[in-house]
């Protein structure tokens, strides 16, 4: 939940998908690949959702690194600025 931490993910291959948990208490991550921007995910959900994907692809099939970062944004409604990773899978 601090602002500026980070997740490193090395991976081979075209497509790379995210998994994590939505909850109450979650805030929203920055995606980038290869340094490149891929957007801003927000994980907050007033209800628990397990296993919550997100794919990014249009990659070509190389050597790649994924970086999640803890925003320290969240949604007005969530009560925290939590991200998790609970898997990452590359296609």
């Amino acid at each position: 939940d601090r602002a500026g931490a980070s997740m490193h993910f090395a991976f081979e291959g075209s497509e790379v998908v995210w998994i994590y948990t939505k909850a109450l208490n979650r805030g929203i991550a920055s995606v980038t690949i290869d340094g490149e921007p891929r957007g801003e995910i927000d994980l907050y959900s007033a209800n628990t959702v397990w296993r919550a994907r997100t794919t990014f692809g249009n990659l070509r099939r190389a050597r790649h690194v994924m970086v999640v970062r803890t925003t320290g944004k969240k949604n007005p409604s969530s009560s925290g600025s939590f991200i998790d990773v609970d898997a990452v899978r590359s296609l």
